[in-house]
């Protein structure tokens, strides 16, 4: 299909470290193969998304950082996920400068979590990925600690720029 792949074969099968690039360029991938994505990687749309993480049987599992849209401007959601989709607790990094903890099953906001401002002197009570109604920043500490998240630091929030592609 024009797509090729640079690392050890097993088999014919991909094994070990690799790099694979997609014959459109819509995808390239950098990381472990066990036949397909397949352990700790990081993988590069063509839209200028990104995720750097870990990969069972070619799709995101366990812990990663996936960043959407372009540079700053965009968002980042570090945390669980499950079957490429958020799963589990995790910290979303809003274009507006927000930055929310919560719970997450199946790629949806689920039960109650804590949205700070961009200057991180407001908090909101979030509600099902929807902010619902304004909390103290002692009570939003609070909600994370029960996620089982720190409260955000300001200057953890996660590069724009993907890590180094290298086989």
């Amino acid at each position: 299909d024009g797509s090729w792949y640079e690392g050890k074969f097993v088999d014919g099968v991909p094994m070990g470290k690799g790099m694979m690039t997609w014959f459109d360029h819509s995808e390239c991938y950098v990381g472990e193969f066990y036949g397909d994505y397949d352990g700790r990687g990081v993988v590069c749309y063509g839209d200028g998304n990104w995720y750097d993480g870990e990969f069972r049987g070619g799709k995101k599992e366990g812990h990663g950082v996936h960043h959407f849209g372009c540079e700053d401007e965009g968002h980042w959601y570090v945390g669980g996920f499950h079957a490429d989709k958020e799963h589990g607790k995790g910290t979303t990094w809003k274009p507006n400068g927000e930055v929310e903890v919560s719970c997450w099953e199946d790629g949806f906001c689920v039960g109650y979590g804590a949205c700070w401002s961009r200057s991180m002197d407001e908090a909101f009570l979030v509600d099902h990925g929807r902010k619902t109604a304004r909390v103290t920043l002692e009570e939003a500490a609070r909600i994370a600690t029960e996620i089982g998240l720190p409260v955000p630091d300001r200057s953890a929030k996660p590069s724009a720029t993907p890590p180094e592609l290298r086989a």
